[in-house]
């Protein structure tokens, strides 16, 4: 899903698999694959995201998502399939709820009190396994995921206001948007998230 994007200048609009990414940089690909030169620094994002999976061998995927974006969910069993091949591959989450979704800024919050309670990455589990119906209430929807998310406060806490505020101005168009960071100090935006294994195994990929 997309958020609404001016193009401007050299600025060009690219179609990469089933994703369109706003690219300013069409020439600076990487030999790993359609990658773009990454906007953004891991010491940029580590502060504002959330822990999915810590790296063991200082490789990163960062995903920014929102909760009800129908593209992030069907993508997702991409996403468990690659953490439970690369197990030493650290993923991160950053919450970038559209505003076009009336549910995924309460989302967006609830995740927030699931890391402080240390459950995010079964929250994170549940909420992408059950896209949330429109039609539905945020309380509704957390009494299917089970008892233990009902009662999560949803108040809007200064600190994670700051959190959400700051992700918002990085330069994210979309969701879902991966960046990936090497340990040899290679780094992108993905395209498309079946890359993934092409840019962090290149050499396997071709066998």
């Amino acid at each position: 899903m997309r958020t609404t994007e001016i193009i401007l200048g050299s600025i060009a609009t690219v179609a990469l698999g089933a994703t369109i990414l706003t690219m300013p940089r069409a020439n600076n690909t990487l030999p790993d694959g359609p990658v773009l030169v990454c906007p953004v620094t891991l010491n940029q994002v580590q502060g504002l995201a959330q822990v999915l999976e810590p790296s063991q061998n200082g490789d990163y995927v960062v995903e920014a998502l929102d909760y009800q974006c129908s593209p992030c969910h069907v993508r997702e069993s991409v996403a468990a399939e690659f953490r439970t091949k690369n197990p030493k591959v650290g993923w991160l989450i950053l919450q970038f709820p559209l505003g076009m979704h009336v549910h995924a800024y309460d989302l967006a919050l609830v995740s927030y009190e699931a890391e402080r309670q240390g459950h995010f990455t079964n929250f994170h589990d549940s909420a992408m396994a059950n896209l949330i119906d429109i039609k539905s209430t945020v309380p509704e929807y957390l009494k299917r995921l089970g008892s233990s998310y009902q009662d999560f406060n949803l108040a809007i806490e200064p600190k994670i206001k700051e959190r959400l505020d700051a992700i918002r101005h990085l330069p994210i168009t979309h969701t879902p948007t991966i960046f990936v960071f090497r340990h040899d100090g290679k780094s992108g935006e993905l395209g498309s998230i079946g890359g993934l294994q092409k840019f962090f195994a290149p050499k396997e990929s071709k066998k």
